[in-house]
């Protein structure tokens, strides 16, 4: 296993490499990939559009929307307006298990894992699939009738 010294070097050149944002379009979708700068870690965020029924919608009721089984890693944990003004719902990789290189020389834990960019990417777009393979109305009524159970 290598020492911290070694994994802090190869995120340095991982970090370096991937860079701090990402724009892509995804089945119709914009999507951004943003790095914290604070702290490291990676975010992955969904854009929405005035027409679309998440559109202004906190991240809690887009969860419940969906039943609460979106793919995010570590759920949605934001929802807000872009410097764009547009619409963004999002995640992020800070959580319990994950490196956030800037900090973690401090909170070394062995069995963290860095999620990479690569990782966020597949997360969003496993999100949008999820969406349009699962439309709310279908989630809605689902929620419905596990609730009259």
């Amino acid at each position: 296993m290598a020492d911290f010294c070694d994994t802090n070097k190869y995120l340095r050149e991982l970090i370096f490499k991937e860079g701090n944002v990402k724009y892509f379009q995804y089945r119709g979708y914009e999507c951004e990939i943003l790095r914290h700068r604070h702290i490291g870690h990676l975010c992955g965020y969904i854009i929405f559009d005035k027409k679309h029924a998440c559109y202004k919608k906190d991240y809690h009721d887009i969860e419940t929307m969906f039943s609460n089984n979106l793919p995010a890693h570590g759920g949605l944990t934001y929802s807000g307006l872009t410097e764009n003004k547009k619409w963004a719902v999002g995640f992020d990789c800070a959580h319990l298990g994950d490196v956030s290189p800037f900090q973690d020389a401090f909170f070394y834990d062995p069995y963290a894992t860095y999620k990479d960019i690569d990782f966020v990417e597949r997360t969003i777009k496993n999100i949008v699939d999820y969406m349009l393979e699962n439309p709310i109305e279908k989630s809605e009524q689902k929620r419905s009738k596990q609730n009259e159970n």
